[in-house]
């Protein structure tokens, strides 16, 4: 009888939980915007609305890295967002502040190319366009160790899948997600010690610094917490 009880409390408390929210941006400059006007608007504008708008209501960890890659068909900025659920996210982004924020990314990126990606479980295999994540229990974004890297596509999904599973194994790894593009891969790892990429041509690889700080430079990664 107490074994059925702790079952179902096990079990009511499981489906109650929410799990954090991640949203995976990747954003490309307008052509119209210059460089030094678009790393002022990120810094003066984008950085400082965000933190008004949810830190403290539901934001957990904000981590960017601003690439200026010119020529390499990258984004200029890619970004991890985690949210403590989907609920509090969308609660923020139905506000009219929340509302404005959104709708002030369009003056430095461009609309039709630019997006938030939400990753999935990783179960077996992977898609071009979308986002996975290898623990999606995982809430610890804003601690520790956090690597963001850009490798090329080589074009073998089913490879990629298999070295991805792989990264369960590793005692060093926390979690990982990987966003999936025709001609790249983006990733975004938290760990425990050592880093090393997976089994493809590395574009470029950044540490994030753990900071309060609420600004950023040209190819410089952060992990803000909150």
């Amino acid at each position: 009888m107490k074994l059925r009880i702790l079952s179902a409390l096990v079990l009511s408390l499981s489906f109650h939980a929410e799990a954090s929210f991640n949203r995976f941006w990747i954003g490309y400059k307008l052509d119209t915007v210059t460089t030094p006007d678009f790393l002022n608007g990120l810094n003066q504008k984008l950085l400082p609305n965000l933190i008004t708008l949810a830190a403290g209501k539901g934001l957990s960890s904000y981590s960017p890295y601003v690439s200026q890659m010119n020529g390499k068909d990258l984004p200029d900025e890619i970004a991890l967002i985690t949210y403590e659920s989907e609920e509090t996210y969308k609660k923020i982004r139905a506000t009219a502040p929340g509302i404005a924020y959104g709708d002030l990314h369009w003056e430095l990126f461009r609309k039709d190319i630019s997006k938030s990606t939400v990753p999935v479980q990783f179960e077996e295999n992977l898609e071009v366009d979308k986002a996975y994540e290898l623990d999606a229990t995982f809430e610890g974004w804003k601690n520790g160790t956090t690597y963001l890297t850009i490798y090329q596509n080589s074009g073998d999904l089913k490879a990629l899948a298999k070295s991805f599973a792989d990264l369960k194994k590793d005692k060093s790894v926390k979690n990982s997600i990987v966003l999936v593009t025709t001609k790249y891969i983006y990733e975004y790892r938290s760990l425990k010690e050592g880093f090393h990429p997976l089994p493809l041509k590395v574009v470029s690889s950044k540490k994030l610094k753990n900071a309060a700080v609420q600004t950023i430079g040209f190819h410089e990664g952060l992990n803000v917490q909150f």
